[in-house]
């Protein structure tokens, strides 16, 4: 995908999603829903995109709860 797809597809905007990606603001921060958008046109989890050990870490717990 390039930005402007995959902003279009996840229905956010495509100035927001250059800031993530450049590293100049914290995805692991944003919006759940924003997350989840970007995580359904992508076909990942969410441990696949976010990078904070301690979202990772209730995630899995989440994850090990829920199976």
């Amino acid at each position: 995908f390039t930005q402007k797809e995959l902003a279009e597809q996840a229905e956010i905007n495509q100035g927001t999603l250059t800031l993530y990606e450049q590293g100049k603001k914290n995805f692991d921060g944003a919006k759940i829903q924003t997350i989840m958008k970007v995580c359904t046109v992508l076909g990942c989890k969410l441990e696949d995109i976010i990078e904070d050990a301690d979202i990772l870490e209730v995630i899995a717990e989440y994850n090990e709860a829920t199976s």
